[in-house]
């Protein structure tokens, strides 16, 4: 889908001819759906991928290596961070704060100064459906970015299903490249960063900020979606 028009829509400058970026360095955090999805598609942009797993010797995160391109591999976690340039969070999203906080606190020092692109949902399943974190005064994204301060948190590819997460070009929907909205902090490097990133991935960047806006626009896609599976 693409996102709402919104008056908080800003023009992204993507850096897509600069050389540099060819040579960033990414860590994906979760090698699930969403994580080896978003890896296989910055792999095959050129990108170097890692992935940050909790054990990365054991059978099942072997497994799914050997089926991820050629030159990708897995290391801890802190490991990854520190080796990476942008941290993509993709693992199964924490519904409270110490959870959010004690994913922070297990990158390490080497997230300091580097974009994080956060694309969980925190959703908790219920035999009554799912709840999400309504009436929280703060969302998960805020939590998280609070936890890694030193660190540029933006929210993406939390609004969209798995299964486009490889079709940006819209091939499944209408034929036409889709939009990505993120949101996050107001540095204009960092944004170019982000954007580039999922630009590589095959969508269009449309920042929204600040990151506020994309958590109400989660809401109204989610709520709905909870209800229906009540």
């Amino acid at each position: 889908h693409t996102p709402p028009h919104t008056s908080c829509t800003h023009p992204i400058r993507t850096v897509s001819n600069d050389p540099n970026m060819s040579g960033i360095k990414v860590a994906v955090i979760g090698a699930g759906q969403v994580g080896t999805t978003l890896g296989d598609q910055l792999a095959r942009a050129e990108l170097a991928v890692r992935y940050g797993a909790r054990d990365p010797s054991s059978d099942k995160t072997v497994k799914i290596m050997a089926d991820r391109p050629e030159g990708t591999v897995a290391m801890p976690v802190r490991e990854a961070c520190e080796w990476a340039d942008v941290i993509i969070v993709a693992t199964p999203g924490p519904h409270e704060d110490a959870g959010i906080q004690a994913l922070a606190a297990s990158f390490g020092a080497g997230a300091e100064e580097k974009v994080v692109l956060d694309t969980t949902n925190p959703l908790t399943p219920f035999k009554d459906g799912l709840e999400v974190r309504w009436g929280q005064d703060k969302s998960a994204g805020e939590v998280l970015s609070e936890a890694l301060p030193g660190s540029f948190v933006f929210k993406a590819f939390n609004t969209i299903g798995v299964e486009h997460m490889s079709r940006g070009d819209g091939r499944l929907i209408q034929g036409e490249q889709l939009s990505m909205a993120f949101a996050g902090p107001d540095d204009e490097d960092k944004n170019g960063v982000a954007a580039e990133i999922i630009s590589r991935v095959g969508f269009k960047p449309v920042r929204i900020s600040p990151s506020r806006t994309l958590t109400r626009i989660r809401a109204r896609i989610l709520k709905p979606r909870a209800k229906t599976l009540s």
